[in-house]
């Protein structure tokens, strides 16, 4: 049998938690990147539109705005995977099989709704720094590995199960010796 040293544990749980803290970061920055990104092309979407309906008359029949919204619509359907990585809970999707009102309409929302989420990043700036995020990830790992299983606890019967958990994994062996010690001294003391 292998007995780890406390120490040896420890350095094991500090790299889990470097890991944990560095994906935070990774993932934070890769999210901002994403955004910046997908407004840029909202930005040029936008301005090659305004430069469409300037230069034709009508708007639908236009045989110029016809043949030059293709492409437009094809830019924005062809970020639609990044779109839905940076909004995974959008109501809406862009499609090439959309009528140009109802493209126009959902491209609106869209649009608005990454200018909503730059100015939450924004208004949060630095919170993917913060240790104290990835902490309670790396607490609550036990509880995120049930899940991955299909078994989701819910707030606080989690934090109860991923405590049980760290408790005993980190001093199982004190923990038996001591329930033992208790359980033989207070009922087996008078008996021989």
């Amino acid at each position: 049998m292998v007995v780890f040293s406390m120490n040896y544990i420890l350095y094991v749980l500090l790299v889990v938690y470097a890991i944990i803290y560095i994906k935070q970061i990774v993932n934070a920055v890769s999210e901002i990147t994403t955004i910046n990104y997908l407004l840029t092309t909202i930005e040029k979407v936008i301005n090659d539109l305004k430069r469409l309906n300037d230069h034709s008359g009508s708007y639908k029949s236009d045989p110029y705005f016809q043949n030059n919204v293709t492409p437009i619509r094809e830019i924005m359907v062809k970020e639609m995977p990044r779109i839905n990585k940076v909004l995974p809970y959008s109501l809406v999707t862009l499609s090439l099989n959309q009528s140009d009102d109802i493209l126009e309409e959902n491209f609106r929302i869209i649009a608005s709704q990454i200018f909503d989420k730059n100015n939450e990043i924004h208004y949060r700036k630095f919170w993917f720094l913060n240790p104290l995020i990835a902490l309670k990830k790396f607490f609550l790992l036990p509880s995120e590995i049930l899940s991955w299983f299909g078994i989701n606890l819910s707030t606080f019967p989690g934090r109860i199960f991923s405590l049980v958990i760290w408790v005993t994994s980190l001093f199982a062996q004190e923990t038996i010796s001591q329930i033992l010690s208790f359980v033989i001294t207070h009922f087996f003391k008078g008996q021989k």
